[in-house]
């Protein structure tokens, strides 16, 4: 009887998980990667992703991001899953991991389910995940890599450890911020030792015990990290994880920012007065000064200025690398690998040698991401903090992200291509219109429609003319179909136009020509077609767009209870296990995740206090998961036993 209600347990979880996956890709069924003219971001992956990475040609920018996304892409394509469908089921796969790590660790099967469905179910990966961003694959990979290193704790075999340094490698190489993944990194070692604690009689024979899995988790990462360095050095002349985190480039950014401004600004490391110090200190520098001072380096000083709204005239630190190697580029620095070493190598070298013999101010840099005269806006931390929080609780809705109206033919082609769009099949927009030419002898030959900045290539038009009408009545009646593919729910903005027999066109908004369709107009002289029927239908899934829109408005209120039971429940966990809950796996599990959270969330405070505004969905939903299910176990490890108690008083 027993086993019989637990094999029904089992199905009725299975079932569950399964009812919850399906609905998830229900909601998303209508949903695409949209397209966004982010020349350095979306489309650059695309674009390295086409060439597999090493393929591509050397440039200033053929190298200058990690590659993780970009092979990720690439793998997806060649497997022919649409990039949409493939971000969703590696995130998807991440999670089912996690709850099987928890049932490993003892943790019931309705709570599993709970952590499945407020991952799965996460509004804000509505968003982000319609977007062709590192983040969504940095997303996966952290949940992969969490709970892999939950299975491990939990049994100890030596699968589990080589699969969470295959997932610690692949988050290696997917952002550059590598920094945030070490002390994950060095918890989940202490958590091994402290796991073999209670069966060995001291620390050394725990860290003896420990060794096996220790050994696969850094031979497997470091490893798979070594294998792409050595493609990077192989390809690119480097042995690192990208260009911008090569020893040259990182070491002239470095003493750039060294150099010790008179007036520091907020957002801008390197200030118009540090880059005349360096003009004057190093002459390998001084050749990029043209450049930086004029038209070339316009763009970047207008971009700083219209996302920062202050700073005018200087370069954001946001934008800074990527402005100082396109001015490199242009100043034909950059031919090849080893001229762009040397370059970079020269001004480092000559800058530092003016900061030793004193010519140049200088000032202590801890790291190339941080700058150094943050602590003169420190009090602008509690601000950004709030900030960021904030978004874990932001209220979504289908409509913030859209298909950008102003992307050419050329790079919607390339969305179409490398992200396998599905709009051929799915996304379409029909126009259906049967109309008549006034003018019997200058009949209409086609019909297109055209969007505010260039004509759709439609995916089919069928114009059919009824030639028996014609002979009956007199007139050039036709019936078009019109199918084009659409990005995102709602009508597309856009003008019918007609071409006669004469070669003269037409153009007619949607709404001028439903407005004048003689079936419930008194004038449908007014234009030189006389139409009998107008229709667009989007083959968007209304009700899917609905539920997103409300789990977006109500999410934020489950979190909100989330949040408090898991404080909440930390506390009574601290008054109750004292020292004993430290050597839990559990522990460690809710451990490594806080460590996954705070770390991600103090580094993007810090960016929104010196940098940019990191109010962006995407920048903290890698950790968003891990979040929640940190406060359903917290919740659950304090609240369940006083529940358990209060049941046994009120037997009693």
């Amino acid at each position: 009887m027993i086993r019989m209600s637990r094999n029904r347990a089992n199905l009725a979880y299975l079932f569950s998980v399964a009812v919850a996956i399906g609905a998830k890709f229900w909601l998303i069924q209508s949903e695409e990667i949209f397209g966004s003219w982010t020349e350095y971001d979306a489309l650059w992956y695309l674009k390295s992703a086409s060439n597999w990475y090493w393929n591509a040609p050397y440039s200033w920018n053929a190298f200058f991001r990690t590659p993780g996304y970009p092979l990720f892409i690439a793998t997806v394509h060649m497997l022919g899953i649409p990039l949409r469908i493939g971000i969703e089921l590696f995130q998807t796969s991440g999670y089912l991991l996690i709850i099987y790590a928890l049932r490993w660790l003892r943790y019931p099967r309705w709570l599993c389910f709970v952590v499945f469905a407020v991952s799965l179910f996460n509004p804000s990966s509505f968003q982000v995940n319609n977007l062709a961003y590192s983040d969504t694959a940095y997303a996966g990979a952290l949940v992969w890599l969490v709970g892999a290193m939950m299975l491990t704790l939990a049994r100890g075999v030596i699968r589990s450890t080589l699969l969470a340094g295959g997932a610690f490698a692949f988050a290696w190489i997917t952002r550059e911020e590598t920094f945030l993944l070490l002390p994950i990194f060095a918890l989940f070692v202490c958590s091994l030792i402290v796991r073999e604690l209670p069966g060995t009689s001291s620390l050394k024979a725990a860290l003896r015990q420990s060794k096996p899995q220790l050994l696969a988790f850094v031979a497997t990462s470091l490893g798979l990290i070594a294998v792409v360095y050595f493609l990077n050095f192989h390809r690119f002349g480097s042995f690192s994880n990208s260009e911008m985190s090569s020893p040259e480039f990182r070491a002239a950014y470095r003493a750039l920012t060294r150099i010790k401004p008179p007036h520091i600004i907020r957002y801008v490391p390197v200030t118009h007065e540090s880059l005349q110090l360096a003009y004057a200190a190093s002459p390998t520098f001084a050749q990029l000064q043209p450049a930086l001072e004029g038209p070339i380096a316009a763009g970047w000083k207008q971009l700083t200025a219209k996302e920062l709204h202050c700073c005018e005239g200087e370069i954001g630190g946001a934008w800074l690398r990527f402005a100082l190697r396109y001015v490199a580029d242009q100043g034909g620095f950059h031919r090849d690998a080893q001229t762009a070493q040397q370059f970079y190598r020269n001004i480092a070298r000559e800058l530092n040698r003016a900061f030793d013999e004193r010519r140049l101010p200088h000032r202590y840099v801890f790291s190339t991401f941080f700058d150094p005269g943050a602590l003169s806006f420190i009090r602008e931390i509690p601000r950004s903090l709030e900030r960021v929080l904030s978004v874990f609780f932001q209220r979504y809705s289908i409509s913030m992200v859209r298909e950008e109206d102003i992307l050419p033919t050329e790079r919607q082609q390339l969305y179409d291509q490398m992200c396998l769009r599905r709009a051929s099949l799915t996304h379409t927009a029909i126009v259906n219109i049967r109309f008549a030419s006034t003018d019997k002898k200058d009949p209409i030959t086609s019909v297109t429609y055209k969007v505010e900045r260039e004509s759709i290539n439609p995916w089919a038009t069928r114009v059919t003319q009824h030639n028996e009408l014609i002979l009956f009545r007199g007139q050039n009646r036709s019936d078009a179909q019109i199918i084009f593919p659409v990005y995102r729910p709602g009508p597309v903005p856009g003008k019918l136009v007609f071409q006669f027999v004469s070669g003269k066109q037409f153009e007619a908004s949607p709404e001028m020509v439903a407005a004048n369709n003689s079936n419930h107009s008194a004038h449908p002289s007014s234009l030189p077609i006389t139409v009998t029927g107008y229709d667009y239908v989007s083959s968007y899934n209304p009700h899917g767009v609905a539920v997103e829109n409300w789990i977006g408005r109500n999410y934020r209120k489950l979190l909100a209870v989330l949040t408090g039971a898991g404080m909440i429940g930390a506390i009574f966990c601290l008054v109750r296990y004292c020292g004993a809950v430290f050597l839990r796996p559990s522990f460690a599990a809710v451990m490594i995740m806080f460590v996954a959270v705070a770390g991600r969330t103090a580094l993007f405070t810090y960016l929104d206090a010196n940098y940019y505004d990191a109010r962006e969905p995407r920048f903290i939903f890698p950790v968003t998961a891990l979040c929640w299910t940190m406060f359903i176990l917290i919740g659950y490890a304090g609240w369940y036993p006083e529940i358990v108690r209060l049941g046994k008083r009120r037997l009693k």
